[in-house]
């Protein structure tokens, strides 16, 4: 069997005509790229603002955003906010993840 029409690729997709037994197929794949290196353990407080270097620490010791809150006197709202930015700024994917980089430092 033989293909006669393929789809275009989506934008920044590669193709790649691959035949399985009698089937034609076409494999749509990402073109390499550097892998993401997070920023080293002894710079990630240096991307925080005081405030958020504040909250980076009660998160690291496993306080929830409502307890942070009611600690700094402050929104759940504007702990959330300040929660995804130092997500943003250090690379972490959750709190566990910046836990384990906050506490390399030590």
């Amino acid at each position: 069997m033989k293909a006669t029409w393929a789809p275009p690729p989506p934008r920044g997709l590669q193709t790649t005509a691959v035949q399985v037994g009698e089937t034609d197929l076409v494999v749509f794949e990402w073109p390499e790229t550097e892998p993401y290196e997070p920023p080293s353990a002894h710079c990630v407080k240096e991307l925080l603002s005081p405030r958020e270097q504040v909250v980076a620490a009660f998160m690291a010791r496993g306080y929830q955003n409502l307890q942070i809150a009611a600690n700094l006197g402050v929104s759940v709202h504007t702990v959330r906010h300040q929660v995804q930015s130092i997500f943003r700024k250090t690379g972490a994917f959750n709190r566990t993840d910046f836990s384990a980089r906050w506490f390399q430092l030590k």
